[in-house]
């Protein structure tokens, strides 16, 4: 009997040993390095990677081997190892810089990413202390409520009125509640962690600015050169024309050579619209991004306000000078412009990891405001 007990034992002890011991504390730094370093999609495309490698390699190669025969021969039979020669080395190399440009972007993608949940997990936690001691009070006035209906000093309508506030006030807890999980589970997943991993996060000091642009036309000439789409486009085109350049040399079939012009053509109208049209999607953008740029600080001294309002409220109920009914209105204000700052904040770093990957930007700052 005593064998029996003694494994269940041991492990209690164990449990409760680990239990006293403080939690894991990981910065915004640590979390954005470990889902860099840990992300399986990201070691997945980094394999992607060194097989294209391989495979431009070996495309090189088979282009050496069979240049000197296709350099004397005519004719459309010849064309697939013309294209061998000429193209598919082309090909390969097109295809190993987008990968390299899809490594940087994802990278770029899951810091945003890292980011959104980590300050999100910061802010529930923030709201749900807020929320529970706002609990307390809705619970009070319910109480209070009560006990004077039972009296015959109030209406009925009057306690459902708190009746109703403190359920509401229940379920605000327990969103907060539900949103710190969901947000454990998307650090967890990026980070390669198990799903019911927990550990403390300090909240960063966040440097709120817009990319510095220093001439707009410049940067669209910067955004041209290094574009995802622009270059794949480029890309696209070059392979076209090489495509027509050996049809026009070597095939006797006149549909041949008229078939690889037009598909010249297309790609030269598809490179020449995006060029065209690449000005106005930067401006755009940019204009976009300083719009949620100017809804953060509008939020941000709104919320500051707020604040100041919710924090007078709770010293004149903690005192008896205002009644629970007052003191809820103001931190139901508070919370919603805590909500609507920390939806703007959001929006804003959202568009401006999108702003700076899509148009190649350098990350250098303007003026910054820390918040």
């Amino acid at each position: 009997m005593i064998k029996r007990i003694l494994p269940l034992t041991i492990l209690v002890l164990l449990l409760s040993v680990s239990g006293a011991f403080a939690l894991e504390t990981m910065t915004l730094d640590q979390v954005v390095e470990r889902v860099q370093t840990q992300n399986s999609q990201l070691a997945l495309l980094e394999e992607e990677l060194r097989y294209t490698a391989w495979l431009e390699d070996e495309a090189r190669d088979t282009a050496e081997d069979l240049e000197d025969l296709v350099e004397s021969s005519y004719g459309d039979k010849w064309l697939p190892q013309a294209r061998l020669v000429y193209v598919e080395p082309l090909k390969m190399e097109f295809e190993l810089n987008s990968l390299e440009r899809q490594k940087v972007t994802l990278k770029k993608t899951l810091e945003s990413d890292a980011v959104n949940a980590y300050l999100g997990l910061i802010n529930a936690k923030e709201a749900l202390l807020q929320a529970k001691y706002d609990l307390l009070v809705a619970e009070k006035d319910e109480l209070a409520k009560k006990l004077m209906l039972d009296m015959g000093r109030i209406a009925k309508i009057d306690y459902d009125k708190a009746y109703i506030a403190l359920q509401q006030q229940s379920r605000v807890v327990a969103s907060y509640e539900r949103t710190i999980e969901l947000n454990y589970i998307k650090l967890n997943a990026l980070m390669e962690r198990t799903a019911s991993d927990r550990y403390e996060v300090v909240k960063p000091i966040l440097d709120v600015s817009l990319p510095k642009i220093e001439s707009f036309d410049m940067a669209v000439v910067h955004y041209k050169e290094n574009s995802d789409k622009i270059l794949d486009q480029v890309e696209a085109l070059r392979v076209a024309e090489e495509n027509y350049d050996i049809a026009d040399e070597i095939a006797d079939n006149e549909t041949t050579i008229i078939q690889a012009e037009r598909a010249m053509n297309l790609e030269s109208f598809r490179t020449i619209a995006m060029l065209r049209s690449a000005d106005y999607d930067f401006r755009i953008a940019y204009n976009d991004l300083v719009s949620k740029y100017d809804a953060v600080l509008t939020a941000f001294g709104r919320y500051g306000l707020s604040v100041k309002g919710y924090e007078i409220a709770k010293i004149k109920y903690e005192r008896g000078m205002s009644t629970p009914v007052e003191f809820l209105n103001a931190a139901s204000d508070n919370e919603s412009a805590r909500r609507a700052w920390q939806t703007s904040l959001n929006d804003f770093f959202s568009a401006r990891t999108a702003f700076i990957v899509n148009f190649s930007i350098e990350e250098a700052t303007d003026d910054v405001i820390k918040l």
